[in-house]
């Protein structure tokens, strides 16, 4: 398509045979050739350098596109998203569409600051700019600035539209915010951190449940930084449930740290919790490894896993597959691989490896995979799950119906 001499511009036109509107790629001699958006603009970021779709014109929607799969990309990528739309700032070629999908990257006060930045730069903030302010707002318990922005929205002639006045009455919102909180996790470095900002926000403003915490603390880095997080949650008045003790022992199993995680199951027993406390024993009795082999390969795994700051999960995935090679998996090793599952897709991958080598998942993977599909907002393939779980014959335990009556809530 680009042929030798590469592109001046892009444009839309006319298709000469097929009568729609549609791309063309503008050579330097003037000759044409059409393009498929759809197929062509997905892989476009990897092929060219970024820059070059920063002077775009105001219409055009790629620029938009281009920024988006930076910011997917992750830490680096989201830093270099900002470095190409501050300089399309500068020079006067950014416009509504490219700052709305910056605004997503923020917190609601570093959201208002961009919103001073946009006005300064001469663009107007369109309904998308206020259901993106007004929702982060409303996410992180800010109500009467919310509805303060509202009246600053109508002055300015932009009138509501539905997602805005749905936000402002509530709808759904400790889903909404359970959904937006693991989408910043799903995106490593600057988005978990934005995930604990509204985290913090929803603490101090009182609208923080237990499921937000439980899939919050997987940010953790640690045990003890769980225990400080519970410690905190719990002067607020939001109470532990079964999941967050098991999160918590899942975690001291992974560092090695046997007695401390049967030391939650005895303050457990103390609390009264002694039905829990059953469940989490036989969920500990699942990590301990019962010989030589099996607790060298979980040695293995854990200092894989251990690695948080890298996210060294290929590492542990790689340990895994030549076990499962070698016919040595086992369901404790699958059980700790949870830890290398950030999402219910790649639990999906873990399950998948498991069958395809004659291993039935534990109730653990599927507790897991509850539990994620709970946090992404996919609770209608909660379903499916359990009766995957049926055929396999794997029976519930308390767990389970503590995530079931979470997903049903919702």
């Amino acid at each position: 398509k680009l042929g030798s001499q590469g592109v001046s511009s892009i444009m839309v036109g006319m298709h000469p045979v097929h009568t729609t509107n549609c791309f063309f790629l503008v050579r330097p001699d003037g000759s044409m050739e059409d393009f498929s958006y759809r197929k062509c603009v997905d892989g476009i970021v990897e092929r060219f350098d970024i820059k070059f779709f920063s002077p775009l014109n105001s219409g055009s929607k790629i620029g938009t596109l281009a920024l988006q799969k930076l910011i997917n990309q992750g830490l680096q990528g989201e830093q270099e998203a900002w470095q190409i739309y501050n300089d399309m700032l500068d020079r006067g070629v950014a416009n509504e569409y490219h700052s709305t999908v910056m605004l997503k990257t923020c917190g609601g006060d570093q959201q208002r600051s961009m919103l001073s930045s946009m006005r300064s730069a001469g663009i107007t903030p369109t309904v998308a700019t206020y259901n993106t302010l007004v929702s982060t707002l409303v996410l992180e318990g800010r109500l009467n600035e919310a509805e303060e922005l509202l009246e600053e929205m109508q002055e300015e002639g932009v009138e509501p539209d539905n997602r805005i006045k749905e936000a402002l009455r509530g709808f759904d919102l400790p889903m909404s915010r359970l959904k937006e909180l693991t989408r910043h996790q799903q995106r490593r470095g600057a988005g978990e951190d934005q995930a604990l900002q509204l985290f913090e926000y929803m603490l101090s403003n009182g609208v923080l449940e237990t499921v937000h915490m439980n899939a919050t603390m997987r940010l953790c880095q640690g045990s003890q930084e769980q225990r400080r997080m519970l410690e905190r949650v719990q002067a607020k008045g939001v109470e532990p449930d079964l999941f967050t003790w098991t999160t918590i022992i899942s975690q001291l199993m992974l560092e090695g740290l046997e007695s401390e995680a049967e030391g939650v199951i005895e303050e457990m027993r103390a609390a009264g919790l002694g039905a829990d406390a059953e469940t989490a024993e036989e969920m500990l009795r699942g990590l301990q490894g019962r010989d030589s082999q099996e607790e060298e390969a979980l040695a293995m795994l854990r200092d894989a896993l251990l690695d948080i700051k890298k996210y060294d999960t290929q590492k542990a995935w790689n340990i895994f597959e030549d076990l499962l090679y070698d016919g040595e998996a086992t369901e404790v090793l699958a059980n700790m691989m949870i830890h290398a599952c950030s999402s219910s897709k790649q639990l999906r991958r873990l399950t998948n490896r498991m069958l395809d080598a004659e291993l039935v998942p534990s109730i653990d993977v599927y507790n897991a995979i509850l539990s994620q599909l709970l946090f992404e907002g996919r609770t209608d393939q909660a379903l499916s799950t359990l009766d995957e779980m049926e055929v396999l014959k794997i029976d519930s335990n308390a767990l389970t119906v503590c995530l079931l009556d979470e997903i049903r809530r919702f």
